[in-house]
């Protein structure tokens, strides 16, 4: 089943992307992919996407650098997930910014559950519950 919108992956380590383009897409999503954030940044401009997965720390502009940019181009309403090992510096970022994070190493489970919880379906239209994040306890 297609779901609405679509969810931009961004990471540099290929690996990574394709796996989790390759599980996206096996759920059903419309999933496209860059290898940066430059190229995320053109990307979301030209179509945005319904939500952002992206590691945090690339070279040519960061996921961080890319956060920055969208909320002084005023782009608040797209959830951002940062892939990351750092959580710590992730949790900066946490909040009122439509932002979240999912650690690394994750497990496919974490990964479709984190999405779920940011992309809507024809069944469920629940938004995402901000006190509930992608990393382990």
């Amino acid at each position: 089943m297609q779901r609405p919108g679509d969810i931009l992956v961004v990471d540099d380590e290929i690996d990574i992307v394709n796996l989790v383009v390759d599980v996206l897409q096996d759920e059903g999503y419309h999933v496209r992919s860059a290898p940066n954030g430059a190229t995320a940044l053109e990307a979301i401009v030209q179509q945005p996407p319904a939500m952002i997965l992206m590691d945090m720390y690339m070279p040519q502009m960061t996921g961080v650098m890319l956060i920055e940019h969208l909320q002084q181009q005023g782009v608040h309403n797209i959830p951002v997930v940062l892939m990351t090992a750092s959580p710590r510096a992730a949790e900066q970022f946490i909040g009122s910014r439509s932002v979240d994070y999912l650690a690394k190493p994750f497990d496919i489970d974490q990964l479709l559950d984190c999405v779920a919880r940011y992309m809507t379906t024809p069944e469920t239209s629940t938004p995402p519950n901000d006190s509930a994040h992608s990393h382990p306890a």
